[in-house]
């Protein structure tokens, strides 16, 4: 019952949501479960693929900040996402990944500010 209280902590949004079932929840508040049940376990790392998959720019947003909130709290974050503006926005390393080859590889902000990276995939 601890535990539960300390990732409620991280996930307030939930409480609101402890008598219902999953099905029940939105996309993005299904994501944000999915996250507080592996905490629970107290992970060093956590893989996501496409947290923002077919979540309004709303929950999209709350996901890639519980996401931050998660490396912050010293979990390392590993995850795929097409949502590339955003993703470099929260990482600190990136890989690029075209035709399942690497293309890219540096630092987050050095690629989103790389003119032939912008050009290419970002529509700069």
């Amino acid at each position: 019952e601890q535990r539960i209280e300390e990732v409620l902590e991280t996930f307030p949004n939930l409480k609101d949501f402890l008598n219902r079932k999953a099905v029940t929840l939105s996309g993005g508040e299904r994501q944000m479960l999915v996250m507080a049940r592996s905490l629970m376990r107290r992970p060093s790392l956590m893989l996501f693929d496409e947290p923002s998959a077919n979540l309004s720019p709303k929950l999209s947003e709350i996901i890639f900040e519980e996401i931050k909130e998660l490396n912050e709290m010293g979990i390392t974050i590993v995850f795929v996402e097409q949502n590339t503006r955003k993703a470099l926005e929260i990482s600190e390393e990136a890989y690029l990944l075209v035709s399942g080859r690497v293309r890219f590889h540096g630092k987050a902000e050095e690629l989103a500010s790389n003119k032939e990276f912008g050009r290419l995939f970002l529509g700069l």
